[in-house]
């Protein structure tokens, strides 16, 4: 079996967020494969020609701003902690001074139901009003496009290197056929030390460690169209049948040029080298 392209850009101990007012944060990227074909296989796409009986009216762009600039869709409820509601529960007079903890935790556990059935769908009844109202608005075939918005989303590219023990554990149902606990402890990984993937996983992307020291080797990852070329020589690619697979002009930029139409999000930034995690 052999992937049929390594293209899919993934994070791989790598966040990245782009917030409002904020900057976004990027750590390791990784790839991951597509669904496998078999090998030696013939994959044929039929593809049918549409006639469009009208053109596409164009849709005019704004002037290009920073994606921090861009004010909330709408309130954001967040979930208070337990003493937050308690007190308030208090102060309404929910809970009586003379409540037993089981009391407490009863009401408790009833402004919290009540609070999610104002967010569980939606972030809260404004924004969900909001959005139906849109929907409407643009059902309506007389409303016209809406400009689009292009941004400019600066981001920070970090290379982590995790240089602490970490034990982890978790309920497995034992020989025994009982719920026991088990203890893992992972180590790292560190910065050159990820070992290659075995034979048979042609799922994994491995960069080599000679590579990784460069930090252009991430920033080709995520800015411009560049790419980092060919990796795991160990496979073949099954679109030019060349050994490694061609992720050249796979990167975070040509992600967002598919995603929301070339030149509306443009990611500029920069790359900070090795930072060890050591907690």
């Amino acid at each position: 079996m052999l992937p049929k392209r390594l293209c899919n850009l993934a994070l791989v101990g790598l966040s990245l967020s782009i917030m409002l007012g904020v900057t976004a944060v990027l750590g390791f990227l990784s790839a991951s494969a597509d669904e496998p074909i078999g090998a030696g296989s013939d994959a044929v796409v039929l593809v049918e020609a549409v006639q469009v009986s009208q053109p596409v009216p164009a849709v005019h762009k704004l002037p290009r701003v920073a994606i921090g600039a861009i004010p909330p869709s709408g309130v954001h409820l967040v979930s208070p902690r337990d003493d937050v509601v308690q007190r308030q529960l208090r102060d309404q007079g929910v809970i009586p001074a003379d409540a037993t903890s089981e009391q407490v935790q009863m009401a408790v556990d009833s402004w919290y139901r009540g609070f999610a059935k104002k967010s569980s769908a939606w972030v809260s009844p404004q924004v969900r009003e909001s959005a139906l109202r849109r929907e409407a608005d643009l059902a309506d075939p007389g409303v016209s496009l809406q400009a689009i918005q292009p941004v400019t989303a600066t981001v920070l590219v970090m290379a982590v290197d995790f240089g602490a023990s970490e034990t982890i554990e978790a309920s497995v149902v034992g020989a025994s056929g009982q719920c026991v606990t088990q203890s893992d402890t992972i180590n790292g990984p560190l910065e050159g030390k990820i070992p290659h993937p075995a034979p048979q996983d042609n799922n994994t992307v491995w960069y080599s460690p000679t590579l990784t020291t460069d930090p252009t080797y991430y920033g080709n990852l995520v800015f411009g169209y560049a790419g980092v070329g060919r990796v795991r020589y160990d496979l073949t690619d099954p679109d030019d049948g060349q050994p490694g697979i061609n992720l050249s002009g796979r990167t975070v930029q040509d992600y967002y040029d598919h995603v929301a139409g070339p030149g509306n999000v443009i990611i500029t930034g920069t790359v900070v080298w090795w930072t060890r995690r050591r907690g």
